[in-house]
């Protein structure tokens, strides 16, 4: 389903060039959402098709696959894994059309390979492309620590960051092996703010943060990017269920 509404209804305008009322299947099959049931949804992403449509960059004994050994729900997911200790990095992303994003929803499931020598970190960030720069709204998810950031021109120099959960293990139960939890970022577009955060059934209030401003080329779009950094072999991170929504409240 790329295109539609809130579950179970809501006034009928169009997202983008096509007007498409999901209320009915979505009673069939259930809410895509884990968190809540707002926004409409424009982009949904369970890797079922690989990675078509993602571009990937990686460092040269990175891995990124879409697997369906371990998944949240559905046939698969994607798996980030360091193979050895050097260039640690790999990310992908996807460019989004460019709609009336007044606000936006970023959903995401994930889960890691937890070891005694730590587990793996990862970035979720939403770039909104201007002319001649872009917005980053960055989070930052780190096992190892427990917390959870955001980047933001409020923060603390020189990274620019916020803790805005903190001890995370005591909010979900079980950082450990095969185990999946749920996020959410919304943010406002048009006043250029993070809105609130969704961590399974916590929920976190970022309003008042602006996000990071970066010079950028002459073009304009929304993109998603994973982006991880990792030099234990023996751990990975799962990505799955990644919904994007427009029009949140």
């Amino acid at each position: 389903m790329s295109r539609g509404y809130p579950d179970y209804n809501a006034p009928r305008t169009a997202i983008g060039s096509v007007s498409f009322d999901s209320a009915e299947l979505a009673a069939r099959l259930g809410s895509l959402s884990k968190i809540n049931r707002m926004g409409n949804v424009v982009y949904q992403e369970s890797f079922e098709n690989g990675l078509n449509g993602w571009s990937i960059y990686r460092g040269s004994n990175q891995k990124v696959e879409v697997v369906s050994s371990t998944v949240f729900e559905g046939g698969t997911c994607l798996k980030f894994k360091a193979l050895d200790p050097i260039n640690t990095y790999s990310h992908i992303f996807k460019l989004l059309p460019l709609l009336d994003y007044k606000s936006f929803g970023l959903e995401f499931t994930f889960g890691w390979k937890y070891s005694a020598s730590g587990s793996v970190p990862f970035f979720i960030e939403v770039r909104h492309y201007q002319i001649g720069k872009y917005y980053n709204y960055k989070v930052y998810i780190d096992p190892n620590n427990d917390l959870v950031r955001i980047y933001t021109l409020t923060g603390s120099p020189p990274d620019s960051y916020v803790t805005v959960l903190a001890d995370i293990g005591s909010y979900i139960a079980g950082l450990n092996l095969h185990s999946f939890h749920t996020a959410k970022i919304v943010l406002d577009l048009e006043n250029i703010l993070y809105k609130r955060m969704y961590f399974d059934q916590y929920s976190v209030d970022l309003s008042g943060y602006s996000p990071l401003e970066v010079s950028s080329g002459n073009f304009t779009c929304l993109a998603i990017l994973i982006h991880t950094e990792d030099n234990i072999p023996v751990d990975y991170v799962l990505i799955d269920n990644l919904i994007a929504t427009i029009n949140e409240p």
